[in-house]
């Protein structure tokens, strides 16, 4: 279910319920994948977060502008995970490998990129005019540079990648591979990590608060409408409250001015009470 697979991944990569959905729905959703393929969402990120020097919270951070420009461009998400994992090892995470990444795709589309792509020996475009994986490119760039003087080289990645260049550099010299054979695992990655996390008495208590956490959202949701519609409600009669005072000023502080003097009134009347209270006794 998809409450399970939440929260497996929260218990897997010890983040918070909450942070854990928000980051696992969004991500599902810029790569249009149907809910699914929530379990194989659940288990990349798990993977990507702790096969990685990273927390899921990082992850989130750099899916934000990255996803939907990986999704666009025909990347799935094991690839977009490999290369957050090669950045966040380099010290590389969060918005900032989220930018570089994305900055790569939007580079490498425009036509003055390509030249200097192409007298690399590099296609940016497949023969459909669609853009290659984003891992193949630089792979074949990294290939085709090794030998060239780091001048050359740096002045290169300049021109291609621009303020991305070093994390450009790092993705091209990696072995995406060897980093993807961690991230793609097997199905029920995040289901037998969240059982290592959970054993233990820390673990109970782990597993006790995530579904009461799971318990809270699914109320939540159902008490939405029901929230939704009385607030519509209280706004109708604030509003209403509000053109009455605006169209009947005049009633409302001559009301006013009555209240106040009838409070006046009592108040006089109460310490006129208690001083003759108090004459009366001293007579007596």
């Amino acid at each position: 279910t998809m409450i399970g697979s939440m929260l497996s991944l929260a218990r897997a990569t010890d983040t918070e319920l909450a942070d854990a959905t928000s980051i696992a729905t969004n991500t599902m959703r810029a790569f249009k994948m149907p809910a699914e393929e929530m379990g194989r969402v659940v288990d990349t990120l798990t993977n990507l977060a702790n096969s990685s020097n990273q927390s899921l919270v990082d992850v989130g951070e750099s899916m934000k502008d990255l996803a939907p420009l990986a999704a666009t461009a025909g990347d799935s998400i094991e690839d977009t995970a490999a290369a957050l994992a090669i950045l966040a090892n380099n010290g590389i995470k969060g918005s900032k490998a989220g930018t570089a990444v994305a900055r790569a795709y939007k580079n490498i589309v425009k036509a003055p990129i390509q030249r200097h792509l192409k007298a690399a020996g590099v296609a940016a475009l497949d023969s459909a005019g669609n853009i290659r994986p984003l891992k193949d490119i630089l792979a074949d760039l990294g290939e085709n540079t090794k030998d060239l003087a780091s001048g050359a080289k740096l002045e290169l990645f300049d021109k291609i990648f621009g303020r991305g260049m070093a994390s450009a550099l790092k993705l091209a010299d990696a072995n995406f591979e060897d980093v993807l054979g961690k991230i793609e695992g097997l199905p029920g990655s995040a289901d037998r990590a969240a059982a290592v996390m959970d054993s233990g008495i820390g673990g109970s208590l782990r597993r006790l608060m995530s579904a009461l956490e799971g318990v809270a959202i699914a109320i939540g949701e159902a008490l939405a409408p029901m929230l939704s519609t009385l607030s519509k409600r209280l706004q109708g009669v604030a509003g209403w409250v509000t053109r009455l005072v605006e169209e009947n000023g005049e009633f409302v502080k001559i009301a006013l001015m009555v209240t106040a003097g009838v409070i006046a009134a009592g108040a006089a009347l109460v310490m006129a009470g208690v001083a003759a209270a108090a004459l009366n006794a001293i007579i007596g």
